[in-house]
Parts: structure tokens; sequence; C-alpha cells
């Protein structure tokens, strides 16, 4: 085994590559910065058709006032002004309310579809940072066992897998295709169960 000078110095390894953490957190920024500006030029643009609406409605609204004006019964000239007028604004909202409905058919409701997305991608996000979260402390518990002394209990427990699994045989069992028996396994095992029950006081009769 090399021997790696200042080795108990050295920081854990860890679970993600900096760079790659340095990447997701940039590329994620953008995500949200795209999230924002989406929810803002959804927000903007449901604002201007309803001012485009309003100001089409106001206009016609003032043109059919100055047609109830008693000016227009007693001058012809501006009677046919206003007339032209109130025909010219009712065309022009004609006009923005067929532009509103383009413009909710072809950019906000694509925009609501596109920003239904940003949630689902968020959530994505934390069940990341859970998952590492729980590998942080999984890894920490393993650290811990690690480094713990390997005393007779311990190496007791951590043989009491093969132990407690007889179904499954050996490599030797298997290339000598020996019957699953007590017999035969502990003639297979018989030196991994003497030793064990030697370094574990507590195994010993």
């Amino acid at each position: 085994m090399s021997w790696i000078p200042f080795k108990i110095g050295q920081p854990k390894k860890q679970i993600v590559p900096k760079t790659v953490e340095r990447d997701f957190e940039r590329e994620y920024g953008k995500l949200q910065q795209l999230e924002e500006q989406t929810k803002r030029l959804q927000k903007d643009m449901k604002k201007s058709t309803d001012a485009d609406l309003a100001m089409s409605k106001s206009a016609v609204k003032i043109s059919l006032d100055l047609l109830s004006n008693p000016l227009c019964e007693q001058d012809q000239d501006f009677l046919n002004m206003v007339t032209a007028l109130d025909m010219a604004m009712k065309r022009m909202d004609a006009f923005n309310q067929e532009k509103v409905n383009q413009i909710q058919k072809t950019v906000i409701e694509p925009l609501k579809r596109f920003g239904s997305v940003f949630p689902s991608l968020n959530m994505a996000v934390k069940r990341r940072e859970q998952a590492l979260q729980d590998y942080r402390r999984l890894q920490a518990k393993v650290e811990k066992y690690e480094e713990k002394e390997k005393t007779g209990p311990v190496l007791a427990k951590l043989h009491q897998g093969p132990i407690l699994r007889p179904e499954k045989s050996c490599d030797l069992c298997r290339k000598t295709s020996r019957p699953r028996t007590s017999s035969s396994w502990m003639r297979c095992h018989g030196s991994t169960a003497a030793a064990l029950t030697t370094s574990s006081p507590a195994l010993s009769p």
C-alpha cells in the first residue's frame, strides 16, 4: 500500500466535483433568470393588451359623446366630421380586438405553457439537493463505522452476511458442485468460522 504524506490533513472527497457543482449553479442561475423574465414578459404583454383595448374603448365612447352633443344638430359639417370620427374609432376598436386575440394566441398562451415547465424543474433541483443531503448523511455514517476499531464483535457483525445466508455457495462449492448442506459448508468455511470465533470472545462457547 502506497503511503501518501499529509493524507490526514487532506479534505474529504467531494460528492460532486467542484467544477460540476459550479457549472450547475451557473446554469440554474440562468434558469431562474429565464423564469423571472418569462413572468415579466407575460405580465407586460397582458398590461399592453389591456391598455390597448381600454384606449380604443375610450375613443369609441368619446365619439359617441360627440354625436350626442347638441352642436351636431346645429352644424351639419360638424356632424359629418363627428360621424366620420365615430366610424374610424369603431374600426380601430375592431382592429384592436382582433390584434389582442392574435397576441393572446401567439404570445400570451405560449408563454403560459412555457412558464408551466419551471415548477417541475425547480422541484427536480430540490430533489437533487435532498438526494445530496441524504448521501452526505449516509456517507458520514459509513465513515464513522470505518473509523471504529475492528474488534471481535465488529468482525462478527461484518461476517454475519455470508454466515446467515447459507443458500449462497462460495466459489469452491460452485467449482466442486458440492450440495448445500451444513456438513459441506463446514468443510469449506470451517477455518473462517474458527478464526471468527477465536477473534470474538462473544462468539466463543
